[in-house]
């Protein structure tokens, strides 16, 4: 899945994006990154079709299904995490193995409402990938995760997203590098791209960089 945006504009009270262009490469990890109020969620909003954009195309190489990951958790607080799954559809099999690969196997019978806040987190993260779209948006998805659990379930994450389609929002500068094979900063009054970085293990002190970058915003 290729997605190509083209010469989108987004206005609330001041532009958003004014004829912003980007491309996500197909098969590929992207990390979307930018300071607070750069248009990283009205851009996953727009590509998602929840928000509309002022003018400006989007293009998919096929019909999108998405897999999403949003800054909310969205879950269904009387059904357990097993059936906030299942509700959509998906099979209990492969509901429990994505719970499983999430870390959530210890309270996949547990309600909603009587989680924590990073249980409720990792079950949003085990929903969008149970769900099997061939794009996947997660919105800082480790949010509210403690240290501990992210070791232990980041990796298993990460290799299941291997050779799929991912747009990846996050502020942490290691996790992007740790996560995705191609990198993008948004930065400027209307959003804009200041620093995109494609196949970044072949670059050299791509940390230090993408840091001098956000120091300069």
């Amino acid at each position: 899945m290729e997605i190509i945006i083209k010469d989108i504009t987004k206005k609330y009270e001041n532009y958003i994006f004014k004829d912003f262009n980007l491309s996500f490469k197909s098969g590929k990890i992207t990390a979307l990154m930018g300071m607070s109020g750069k248009g990283k969620t009205t851009l996953f909003n727009i590509i998602c079709g929840i928000t509309k954009p002022d003018s400006g195309n989007i293009f998919f190489s096929e019909s999108p299904k998405f897999s999403a990951v949003f800054q909310e958790n969205r879950l269904l607080e009387n059904f357990t995490a097993l059936e906030n799954i299942t509700a959509l559809g998906i099979s209990e099999k492969k509901a429990l193995n994505a719970l499983e690969i999430c870390g959530c196997s210890d309270f996949y019978n547990v309600k909603a409402k009587n989680l924590s806040g990073g249980m409720a987190r990792r079950c949003a993260i085990a929903r969008a990938i149970a769900y099997e779209g061939n794009l996947y948006i997660f919105d800082e998805p480790f949010k509210g995760i403690d240290i501990s659990t992210y070791d232990r379930i980041s990796l298993r994450i990460k290799q299941y997203l291997q050779n799929k389609t991912c747009i990846f929002i996050t502020h942490d500068v290691n996790e992007a590098i740790m996560f995705a094979h191609n990198i993008v900063v948004l930065g400027g009054d209307t959003a804009d791209v200041v620093f995109s970085a494609e196949d970044i293990k072949n670059y050299e002190n791509i940390e230090e960089k993408i840091k001098y970058v956000f120091s300069q915003m």
